[in-house]
């Protein structure tokens, strides 16, 4: 009959539907991992200085005999530094002459400081690119990566060349400059020796330590408003701050400087951190890089 027909085809198909979707396999999708960011690292400038310092001078007014030490010297409490003598006659160095020197010394050093400062940057430059290379020849690095490195080393060398040929004419004119203050100096105590000094006093270190400024030289006037502070020494040469820009107090931070790495914490201030160099070969006026990592 049929209905009998059509019964058993529904039957069938019913039964084929069953096995398709009953014992068929499910797919498990796993979900992907979020991507996490590598902690990257910022790095600064910065300038190592003495967390703490005193300076000395003297009460009397007159002219620089003689200077005994010099910035960097480790000097001995009571130790002298220098001879001011008070001569009857004017002083032969005009004070702008003295200023002339003083700006010529200063911008002499600042040239010397960021040499420094290049031929750092040159050397980490340079271990980068070694670095990249090694991998570049393995195939380990992308070549964006490589190139950049190479830009990076060439650029910090060129950089460092311009400042050293800079330097070299800064202390070209600064010698010049010392010449002719020597001079001077000379002619000062030529006119003072005919005649008879009132006073002359010793300067003394006020403390044992090192001496990070000398703003002095001979045959330079004292007068009220300098000799007060003709030195500055730093009792503690060991307890040293890195100064720079503003960064998050509290951070922990690396400093590095002459091949040397420490660690330490921004103080509150934002603006320097201090740390110990009891065995390292850093001194105050050093240049210096600060490195943070940023999650």
């Amino acid at each position: 009959m049929p209905w009998a027909r059509w019964g058993a085809a529904a039957t069938v198909l019913a039964a084929l539907a069953a096995c398709r979707s009953g014992d068929a396999p499910t797919a498990v999708v796993k979900p992907k991992a979020p991507d996490v960011a590598a902690p990257q690292e910022r790095s600064f400038t910065c300038r190592i200085v003495p967390r703490e310092t005193v300076t000395a001078g003297t009460a009397l007014s007159g002219y620089v005999e003689s200077v005994l030490v010099d910035a960097g010297t480790l000097v001995a409490d009571g130790q002298v530094m220098a001879i001011v003598g008070k001569p009857q006659v004017a002083s032969l160095n005009p004070p702008a002459a003295v200023s002339t020197f003083i700006a010529a010394k200063k911008y002499a050093d600042s040239l010397q400081t960021s040499v420094a400062v290049r031929r750092l940057t040159l050397s980490r430059a340079q271990a980068v690119f070694a670095k990249q290379e090694l991998l570049n020849r393995e195939g380990a690095t992308p070549r964006l990566v490589f190139e950049k490195a190479l830009v990076d080393r060439d650029t910090a060398a060129s950089e460092l060349a311009a400042e050293e040929e800079a330097s070299r004419g800064a202390d070209n004119a600064l010698a010049k400059l010392e010449d002719r203050q020597r001079e001077t100096a000379k002619q000062n105590r030529e006119a003072v020796a005919s005649l008879t000094t009132a006073a002359a006093a010793e300067v003394h270190a006020p403390a044992a330590g090192m001496v990070v400024e000398r703003n002095i030289m001979p045959g330079q006037a004292v007068t009220e408003a300098n000799r007060g502070a003709l030195f500055r020494i730093a009792p503690h040469p060991d307890l040293l701050r890195a100064e720079f820009a503003t960064l998050p107090a509290g951070q922990a931070v690396s400093i590095h400087a002459e091949n040397v790495s420490l660690s330490a914490e921004v103080a509150k201030s934002g603006q320097f951190a201090d740390f110990e160099s009891r065995t390292e070969p850093l001194r105050p006026g050093m240049p210096c890089t600060v490195t943070l990592r940023i999650k």
